[in-house]
């Protein structure tokens, strides 16, 4: 059965990186395209409050310090489907996209089985996490017309595609109440800008320019969270684990170099069969460079064992220094401020199937760092969750359903509205790394 699973989910994986998802959002035309959500499900539908969540069964891989609290293998993987709709003046224009959000494994070092086999609590702990995940996506197909009186009509349009990736290799530490962790990132992608102007009145040319960058780049991440127990007497008292507890959680990164690598043809083409005429310019393997900016989370957390949760998570990151020599552009500094909260009756009442599910709620807003006609872009969404445990070999694993509502953009020019519904799976084995001991 875990056989079949993840073949389906490589096949998954292939034909989402084959086939890029169909959107039309114009900003992304503008730094390195749109923003992925960099959460898992779990934490996204309370709100992407990063920093300072903790699950024992679920991967937080923003802040790798949180690998140290996981207590079970964990395979992820995550998938969204939604509908974009574009709205300027009294015009608009909707549009269905799906693809893959996510792959993960992730694991504890030391297995907690054999702390219970040995009769002995470990104050140390380590987890460790490989991922791959979208980072950006550039998709837009727009276009426009203006008259001239000495020519005619001029037609424009201006398309888009590609996007980058991130692969993660993330390690966290934990001992007693403190926890650290290092992620190291490698940066990759393609992105192809297309320009084409008709002059229908009086030519039968097109003029097209293409121009394809590629990005790479290693880059880095850490993390730390502190817990302050505040049952921890109440809880040797009565020979238990403390739970309830508050998480105080911070990651932080410096600017980071990238590498760009681009070409550029610009040509002239028959308007109706697209066939060459002249090649104007070609040139290819242009080196250059680029920043990526700084930034730092900040947040913190309560959680009552396995039924309430609430959060609150800072983010700001300094796009005033990117940098793009393929592609030079000014964006500017961008924060956002996020909320959750999440609430399961008894994770132990397998008999009443809806008491054991994980209900979440989640708020963010804040800035975009791309800027147009002069202003920033502004962004919030509201999230609404669930987990649902199920049993898969007798281990229990997760299914993790969220459908979240946001805009960005700016509402008085050109809104960005969407709907999307996000679906993972968290499959967990507490197997892993067991010293197996025979009398």
């Amino acid at each position: 059965m875990r056989k079949l699973c993840i073949l389906i989910i490589l096949f998954a994986f292939v034909q989402g990186m084959d086939a890029q998802p169909k959107v039309n959002s114009p900003y992304s035309r503008f730094g390195l395209g749109d923003f992925f959500s960099q959460d898992f499900i779990a934490v996204s539908s309370v709100g992407g409050t990063s920093a300072s969540y903790t699950d024992p069964y679920h991967v937080n891989q923003v802040n790798p310090a949180s690998l140290g609290y996981l207590r079970a293998t964990s395979f992820d993987v995550g998938v969204n489907i939604g509908k974009t709709k574009l709205t300027e003046s009294s015009e608009s224009v909707s549009r269905w996209a799906g693809n893959l959000s996510y792959l993960s494994l992730a694991f504890p070092l030391i297995n907690p089985i054999n702390e219970v086999l040995e009769r002995k609590q470990k104050p140390l702990h380590l987890g460790m996490n490989i991922s791959l995940m979208p980072y950006t996506n550039v998709g837009y197909n727009i276009e426009d017309s203006i008259h001239i009186a000495e020519i005619g009509y001029v037609s424009r349009q201006y398309r888009g595609a590609g996007g980058t990736y991130k692969v993660q290799w993330n390690n966290g530490l934990k001992y007693k109440d403190l926890a650290v962790g290092l992620s190291l990132q490698y940066l990759f992608g393609n992105m192809t800008y297309t320009r084409q102007v008709d002059f229908p009145d009086v030519s039968s040319f097109s003029d097209v320019y293409d121009d394809n960058i590629g990005v790479k780049g290693f880059l880095w991440n850490a993390g730390a969270m502190y817990d302050i127990v505040l049952d921890r007497e109440e809880a040797k008292a009565k020979e238990r684990q403390p739970d309830k507890i508050i998480t105080l959680g911070l990651t932080l990164h410096s600017k980071q170099s990238m590498r760009t690598r681009s070409s550029a043809i610009y040509r002239r083409v028959f308007a109706t069969s697209q066939a060459l005429i002249d090649t104007i310019q070609f040139v290819d393997d242009i080196q250059g460079d680029g920043t990526l900016p700084g930034g730092f989370s900040a947040g913190i957390s309560y959680r009552q064992g396995f039924k309430w949760r609430a959060g609150i998570n800072f983010v700001s990151e300094g796009w005033s220094n990117y940098k793009n020599s393929a592609k030079p552009e000014l964006l500017q500094n961008a924060w956002t401020l996020s909320f959750g909260i999440g609430y399961r009756p008894d994770i132990n009442a397998f008999n009443r199937f809806l008491q054991t599910i994980d209900y979440r709620l989640g708020v963010r807003f804040g800035t975009d760092p791309r800027v147009y006609n002069g202003d920033q872009l502004h962004e919030y969404a509201i999230t609404l969750g669930i987990g649902v445990p199920f049993f898969v070999q007798r281990k229990i694993s997760f299914m993790n359903a969220a459908l979240e509502y946001g805009q960005f953009g700016q509402p008085d020019i050109l809104k960005n509205s969407y709907i999307q519904l996000n679906v993972g799976f968290t499959l967990n084995d507490d197997e892993w790394f067991l010293k197996r001991k025979f009398n």
